[in-house]
């Protein structure tokens, strides 16, 4: 299945699988890096507050640089991708 996608992302794949008593969810992700070509913002991500929760985003965050900033103190980032916002405002909106 990935591999359908990989020319929309040539720079980075990524995998997850979730068990749900034996019910398997894959997760996968083709990345073209623009934003954040270091391993932060590889994908499917877990934001760093709660390992139950795993995303894949496709899209751009045109506000993130300010979403990052109102989170900086709660919440720990690991690179410096646009998605990374995803995992806090989840925590505060759902």
């Amino acid at each position: 299945l990935s591999r359908r996608l990989r020319h929309r992302g040539p720079d980075d794949s990524g995998l997850h699988l979730i068990d749900n008593n034996g019910k398997i969810t894959v997760l996968c992700h083709e990345r073209l890096d623009i934003i954040d070509p270091t391993d932060g913002g590889h994908q499917p991500m877990i934001p760093s507050n709660d390992e139950n929760v795993v995303f894949i985003y496709n899209g751009e965050i045109y506000n993130y640089q300010e979403i990052r900033e109102r989170y900086k103190d709660k919440f720990k980032f690991n690179g410096t991708s646009d998605s990374e916002v995803l995992g806090p405002l989840y925590e505060d909106y759902g």
